[in-house]
């Protein structure tokens, strides 16, 4: 860390010697303000935003059922219209079951032992231009602009450096990534950011970081069209014994997309994301040589709206292969393998519930995949399902109801909603030899969460 802020503070002294020759104009009314409780004076402005929340999960059966308490407070400093200063902290608390011993973190699909965790502590700079943080944040929290940092696999709360600088119509930025707090977040998903709570260290970093992570990437929008190519360099592939230290894992992926506006705020969007991974560089003793993954998913969807009533249709396709056979050995593509590769990827932007709420990994090598989905929101009130057909299955539903909003001056102080989630999701590996192995398994989610 002490490296990550030395790179951090080096990058503020040279971008604010340019800053000096001009004074900024920005009307400071414009900065972003959504935060319930907010002091302000020409030069500090301090704001708090948390939440409070319970997420009650079952797969049907006592020692698959959950609940739990959730809670989160951030105080947000900000110096002028350049620095931001953030400190927060998470904390969970298991109800059900109420002895941490009954309950398992390797083998949860969700829930928590009662844990708490340092979720926010950075420093940030921002100009019109460049976006420079450290410490521990999450990205989505801290950009400026909707496209800065934006990568459908990195989500939620991370601890290293990023810098971002923007351009007219382009982004550049460069991640650096040595830890991560699981919390189950899935953009989308409702409630799975209480689904875990796995601190920084060392869970996190031993289950899911591996080693450290640099993360370069840019993207282009033009006249609706986007894309963004990045790469992605990990020191050790999670699923390698911890005792091999440096055992990288390598990814390059493109990530495209095209909106078409019908008129009326009605639209429609097509995204495509491939990604294409290389693991065991290191020639392990289970393998002779690297293993290769290929990540496609290709997603349209089309919205529209009359009124207060808006909704959206679509379907899309899933397909993750590796080039390992079923017998562990290199050979072809095949749609099926003893010990499946999976995609690495700190969360994803896919609709599907199946790898929150059933505890199955639709990432993993073989799964093809072929989905159809609608959803409707209408003022306080949103709802929707879909169905997904191939070697991965998914049947889900979801309904949220917005209980309570509390507004000053246009904005949203305090809000307190609740819903609930349905997903049954299946698994099955298929291999030229037609051997089948299936898993599956039916889940319900039910979650409250007072947002401030």
């Amino acid at each position: 860390m002490r490296l990550t802020f030395s790179i951090l503070l080096l990058s503020l002294l040279f971008v604010q010697a340019s800053e000096l020759k001009a004074t900024s104009t920005k009307d400071r009314s414009e900065v972003l303000d959504s935060k319930p409780f907010v002091y302000k004076n020409r030069i500090f402005k301090f704001s708090l935003q948390g939440h409070l929340g319970s997420l009650f999960a079952t797969s049907f059966g006592v020692a698959n059922t959950f609940l739990g308490l959730n809670t989160s407070l951030t105080g947000k400093l900000d110096i002028y219209d350049n620095y931001q200063v953030g400190l927060g902290a998470l904390g969970a608390w298991n109800i059900f079951p109420y002895n941490d011993y009954l309950f398992s973190d390797t083998a949860a699909r969700f829930g928590y032992q009662s844990r708490q965790d340092i979720i926010n502590a950075y420093l940030r700079y921002t100009n019109s231009n460049l976006t420079v943080v450290a410490g521990r944040y999450s990205l989505e929290d801290i950009k400026t602009t909707p496209l800065a940092f934006d990568n459908d696999f990195i989500y939620g709360p991370l601890q290293g450096a990023s810098i971002n600088y923007t351009f007219k119509s382009a982004n550049l930025w460069l991640n650096y990534i040595n830890s991560y707090l699981q919390t189950g977040i899935l953009p989308k998903r409702l409630g799975s950011s209480m689904a875990l709570l796995k601190p920084f260290n060392p869970l996190s970093k031993d289950t899911l970081i591996g080693g450290e992570i640099l993360n370069l990437g840019g993207n282009l929008s033009y006249k609706g069209f986007y894309i963004s190519p990045w790469v992605l360099f990990n020191t050790r592939d999670v699923s390698t014994p911890s005792i091999l230290y440096f055992n990288p894992l390598v990814q390059a992926g493109l990530k495209s997309a095209y909106k078409f506006d019908f008129g009326h705020s009605s639209y429609s969007l097509t995204r495509l994301d491939v990604l294409f991974q290389a693991s065991n560089l290191e020639h392990s003793l289970l393998n002779s040589s690297p293993n290769l993954a290929t990540l496609i998913i290709f997603d349209e969807a089309f919205r529209f709206y009359y009124q207060s009533l808006a909704f959206e249709v679509g379907g899309g396709f899933l397909a993750s292969v590796s080039s390992l056979q079923e017998n562990g050995k290199e050979g072809a593509l095949s749609l099926g393998v003893k010990k499946p590769t999976t995609i690495f990827a700190l969360s994803d932007s896919t609709r599907f519930y199946g790898k929150y709420l059933n505890g199955i990994d639709y990432f993993q090598a073989g799964s093809i995949t072929g989905y159809l989905f609608a959803s409707m929101s209408i003022s306080k009130l949103k709802l929707g399902a879909l169905a997904a057909f191939g070697t991965y299955k998914e049947l889900s539903v979801y309904l949220s109801y917005k209980i309570y909003t509390q507004k000053i001056e246009g904005i949203n102080r305090l809000s307190l909603d609740a819903g609930l989630a349905y997903s049954y999701a299946s698994f099955s590996k298929l291999s030229f030899s037609l051997h089948h192995a299936s898993q599956n398994n039916s889940a319900l989610m039910v979650f409250t969460k007072l947002s401030f």
